[in-house]
């Protein structure tokens, strides 16, 4: 006979079990430019020690850490796209009203030059200061490049491309991108690099990559009469559709945990503010706007990266109806 007792001690077990199971994590959002007003911002990426960089609109490079956000060289100077665990920059610089990619060091910026074309742009940086992007070659066609001591070396194109665009690189060296090829009757298709040689990954683009190589980016999910696109990861060296939540999606960011971060668009009519940032929870797309509280007013429109502690950086529009640049911690509720 259960005593009256062991009763209230079960009755307090299936409480906290209940109480458990509708835990959800949550995030506090952090207006990373605040007095830009309505300026439009941008967070394009964080480090594992919290730094984010991105830019105020339309080219003033930013830096915030610890709550505080620094300007980085004078407005029209430079967009970051990348930041690496030194607090080192990559991204695009004006030289002649001509975008050239940059390495950007404790106050000093390195202009990385081109491929022998006019412009390129940096959108990767690893710890070793590598950078990949895409530079223009002198026939006019671009190339996904990675530098070594500031030296660009072109990654050519998969088999029969004329083109190609790096965006992201590991601490490895290894980049993903995308480049044309004529294995899907002259599409685009995303790319890894082992040992320096690309890897086709089907037709879409990688926009991310971890430490242990896993991609992540878009594939082509189409119904023939629209370019509908999934988010994908890689693993073991397979391309795995991580779904939607709308009627498309895309992966931006993976930290080394395979966490994913990106979009969604729900419905599609072609404006960004239809879109709604994501993160995977368990491998499982969860929409960011339900994760947040009801209400902060911010409506989380891109989410970009992410680092080891889950803290995620993208775009969105703020309380005050400013598109703005945010940074999302994790809290447990």
């Amino acid at each position: 006979m259960k005593t009256h007792k062991t009763v209230q001690t079960m009755l307090w077990f299936v409480l906290l079990s209940a109480n458990a199971a509708n835990a959800q994590t949550l995030y506090t959002v952090t207006d990373l430019t605040p007095n830009s007003g309505p300026n439009q911002s941008y967070a394009n990426a964080i480090n594992d020690d919290g730094r984010v960089t991105g830019y105020i609109s339309p080219s003033q490079t930013f830096v915030y850490y610890n709550g505080i956000t620094t300007l980085i060289d004078p407005p029209g100077g430079k967009v970051a796209t990348a930041i690496n665990a030194k607090g080192q920059l990559t991204g695009t610089l004006s030289v002649g009203g001509l975008s050239h990619a940059f390495l950007y060091t404790n106050g000093t910026t390195v202009d990385l030059g081109t491929l022998g074309g006019n412009q390129s742009w940096g959108y990767g940086i690893n710890y070793k200061a590598q950078v990949t992007g895409w530079a223009a070659l002198p026939s006019g066609h671009s190339r996904a490049f990675i530098t070594n001591n500031g030296q660009m070396t072109n990654l050519g194109v998969l088999p029969g491309g004329s083109n190609s665009w790096g965006f992201a690189i590991n601490n490895k060296g290894q980049v993903t991108g995308y480049s044309d090829t004529t294995n899907n009757g002259g599409g685009f298709n995303a790319f890894v690099t082992i040992d320096g040689v690309m890897k086709d990954l089907g037709k879409g683009i990688g926009y991310a990559i971890n430490d242990s190589g896993a991609v992540a980016g878009k594939i082509w999910a189409g119904d023939g009469t629209r370019n509908y696109y999934h988010a994908f990861v890689t693993r073991n060296g397979s391309v795995v559709d991580i779904g939607k939540l709308g009627i498309s999606s895309e992966a931006r960011g993976i930290n080394n945990s395979g966490q994913v971060v990106g979009f969604f668009d729900n419905p599609y009519t072609g404006s960004y503010k239809d879109r709604r940032a994501f993160v995977t929870i368990g491998g499982v797309m969860k929409d960011l706007n339900q994760l947040i509280p009801a209400d902060s007013g911010w409506h989380l429109i891109q989410a970009l990266d992410v680092n080891k502690s889950g803290q995620i950086v993208g775009w969105g529009i703020n309380p005050s109806g400013h598109t703005h640049a945010f940074l999302l911690k994790k809290e447990l509720q």
